[in-house]
């Protein structure tokens, strides 16, 4: 999402040398990102008795494999999302790298959030000053972990900024998920605030 629109927003300044100049350091920080994430992440999680997320976030597994081979044997309970959302693919590619993880249903959120060592973990596909976007879910589980005196940690690298004004452009054209021939529908991504997020993790 947000990456193929800040990488359209410098083909069109035309000038190429200064394109390949930011596709090497975005190569760069790519390949340096998942060890970035771990070490920014670890004071904030390792304390952890129990993380939850959401749906399938690359970011959000390279921070829960990193922390589980660095000690950390909490448990990870990674919900739903949408149907599109990818939060059963995310358990079982989790479960290969890690113990501990259990897929749960977006219903079951409520129960999961009892303790004093809980901690939330997202990922996002755009950022704003105002708002993040992730898959359709997220702002159920943000305000119900807000609600309950839960950190909400977000992670996200500084490629998936956006202006707060395209946060509505991206929603507008982003897919949706339908169930069989029921007329039912709805969007796979939405906007949460950023003032119920505790931190944010970026490069």
């Amino acid at each position: 999402m947000a990456n193929l629109r800040n990488l359209a927003r410098e083909l069109a300044r035309g000038d190429l040398e200064k394109v390949h100049e930011w596709l090497s350091r975005r190569s760069v920080l790519l390949s340096e990102l998942d060890e970035r994430f771990t070490a920014a992440a670890w004071p904030l999680i390792e304390g952890a008795e129990r993380l939850l997320t959401i749906s399938r976030s690359s970011a959000v597994a390279a921070i829960l494999v990193g922390a589980w081979r660095r000690g950390w044997r909490g448990e990870t309970v990674v919900f739903d999302g949408s149907p599109a959302g990818g939060g059963v693919d995310q358990a079982r590619r989790l479960a290969e790298g890690m113990g501990r993880v259990r897929s749960q249903p977006d219903s079951t959120m409520p129960g999961w959030l009892v303790g004093n060592s809980v901690r939330v973990l997202v990922g996002a596909d755009a950022v704003s000053p105002e708002r993040l976007v992730n898959a359709s879910g997220t702002g159920a589980l943000v305000e119900l972990a807000v609600s309950r005196s839960v950190d909400v940690v977000v992670v996200a690298d500084s490629g998936k900024d956006l202006p707060d004004e395209e946060i509505d452009e991206l929603l507008a054209s982003g897919p949706t998920a339908a169930e069989g021939n029921t007329g039912r529908r709805w969007p796979i991504f939405e906007a949460v605030p950023m003032n119920l997020v505790s931190t944010r993790i970026c490069e």
